[in-house]
């Protein structure tokens, strides 16, 4: 089943991002409270932390829907949701984002984050054309048929390299 939003697989993969950094957070006296559904959709943060403020929590994502795992290279970066307002980067409150990877979270200043995707990765996307196609997103703007969203794919590494960036384990 979809929704507006994304499919089930996509929604319960985001729900387990949450409860597994919320876990984190509560075994170290880390955890204050979730978002209401108004700063979730608004503001773009997930869960309020004691060290790290307000945190948005992106799962890991797979590069087209119909693969069969997620991808542990690639992250994809909002610019536009799907109703054409500002993203969950440009557009949100969050303090850091923290991406879902295998052993952990990798955790980035979102303002940090801005500024590489306005002097980086933008400026390279509008030397492209925007595609339609998922497998073609890497360093151009994607938007699915009938949204009005923008995202574009980078390299999980430009984010690692980021000087904020750091590796915030499960156990």
């Amino acid at each position: 089943m979809n929704s507006r939003f994304g499919g089930v697989e996509e929604r319960e993969r985001g729900t387990n991002a949450e409860h597994r950094l919320m876990n984190v957070m509560k075994r170290t006296n880390d955890y204050v409270r979730v978002s209401t559904k108004d700063e979730d959709r608004k503001e773009h943060w997930d869960v309020l932390s004691r060290s790290m403020g307000k945190v948005e929590i992106k799962s890991q994502k797979k590069l087209q829907r119909s693969d069969a795992h997620v991808c542990d290279e690639y992250i994809w970066l909002e610019i536009r949701d799907i109703v054409g307002g500002p993203g969950w980067i440009v557009g949100g409150k969050a303090d850091v984002v923290a991406f879902e990877q295998r052993k952990g979270f990798l955790v980035v200043d979102r303002e940090e984050l801005k500024t590489y995707l306005e002097k980086e990765v933008i400026p390279r996307c509008e030397l492209t054309e925007p595609t339609s196609d998922p497998k073609d997103a890497l360093g151009r703007f994607y938007s699915r048929a009938g949204r009005r969203d923008c995202v574009t794919l980078v390299p999980k590494k430009d984010i690692s390299d980021l000087p904020s960036t750091y590796i915030l384990t499960s156990r």
